[in-house]
């Protein structure tokens, strides 16, 4: 015969101090920390009581979780995009050119330190999830989006998944924890663009889908703003302004890698003039010569060849940038298309 005494504790079994019995009585369950207690006071999913039982702090966001800012953005570059397909193009990868390497550390105007490096298998996946090339992400302040806290290099996909490095993950950015940021996209002969607006991260990854027109794009002030932070497309879609290949800042062509010019000091078709020209195997200094193949900035429509004259010219795409940009209602060749991110 069993006996029951008053002396005995009662058991918890979930450790959140109320006992098995009245937790019974009550409706709730006895091995579930959380329940009736659902205090999280650090919001990181994890009830306090839980927490207290599992031997983290309840007070700490990143305990047990980890503090990384997960990002699940899209994006299109207008130089390799195909309506008709719905996806961007592939040619670097197919040619083997993109290097394992990210390329952001070598260009100045993204003033940048980082040494993000994949495995080349990575590049041997065809279809949607193909990788287009490197691309650049920011986090930025939410009270002043000009000041940079986290950046680092990705993956692009064909279908416009913005990926880690893996060429599948959504983007991880280290310890920038469970805030606030403007984002920015940006790639190396692309115009970039940003939220219009500071974006939450959780526990979840944040998709932010910079091709659609349900994303607001930040707009500058001053002369230099514009409402069209990116090119609209006739499937409805929104793509980076292609046609950004100079990033000179020096004299006597300042450029500094923030905007697209057809005409003029610095003008972006300059850069495909000299890389063809000087090429060593361009001998006779013909203007038709094609530099192929090449992981190149000059090579706006990134086919894998600069060339200056001719068909698919490079120096097309700026063209068409400035002349068809909706603010150029004067259909000015000397007109200047700026990037709507704020320095």
């Amino acid at each position: 015969v069993s006996t029951f005494s008053l002396d005995q504790p009662l058991p918890i079994s979930d450790g959140d101090g109320i006992c098995d019995v009245q937790e019974i009585i009550n409706g709730t369950d006895p091995n579930d920390a959380c329940d009736p207690l659902s205090t999280d006071t650090d919001l990181d999913g994890i009830c306090d009581a839980q927490e207290i039982v599992d031997g983290t702090d309840p007070n700490d966001p990143c305990d047990p979780n980890s503090c990384d800012a997960v990002l699940s953005a899209r994006m299109i570059l207008g130089g390799v995009y195909d309506e008709s397909s719905g996806l961007m193009r592939d040619d670097l990868r197919s040619m083997g050119i993109i290097p394992v390497d990210q390329p952001y550390n070598s260009l100045a105007d993204f003033n940048y330190m980082g040494t993000e490096t994949v495995d080349p298998t990575v590049f041997n996946v065809t279809g949607a999830d193909a990788i287009v090339d490197w691309v650049f992400v920011e986090l930025r302040d939410q009270t002043d989006p000009a000041v940079i806290l986290f950046q680092r290099a990705g993956l692009l996909q064909r279908d416009g998944d913005v990926v880690d490095l893996d060429g599948v993950s959504p983007l991880a950015f280290a310890g920038a924890g469970k805030a606030s940021y403007y984002i920015s996209v940006k790639h190396r002969n692309h115009l970039g663009v940003m939220t219009d607006v500071p974006v939450t991260f959780g526990i979840n990854p944040v998709p932010v889908d910079f091709t659609s027109t349900a994303t607001g794009n930040y707009q500058l002030t001053g002369p230099t703003g514009s409402a069209f932070a990116q090119e609209e497309r006739p499937d409805g879609k929104r793509a980076l302004w292609a046609g950004n290949m100079s990033a000179q800042p020096s004299a006597p062509d300042p450029h500094t890698g923030d905007r697209i010019i057809y005409q003029g000091p610095a003008a972006e078709p300059e850069e495909a003039y000299f890389e063809v020209l000087l090429n060593g195997g361009n001998v006779d200094f013909l203007p038709l010569f094609v530099v192929e193949p090449v992981y190149s900035r000059s090579d706006a429509n990134m086919d894998g060849r600069v060339i200056y004259q001719g068909s698919n010219s490079d120096s097309d795409v700026p063209f068409f940038t400035v002349f068809l940009f909706p603010g150029n209602t004067g259909f000015s060749p000397i007109f200047t298309v700026y990037e709507q991110i704020p320095k």
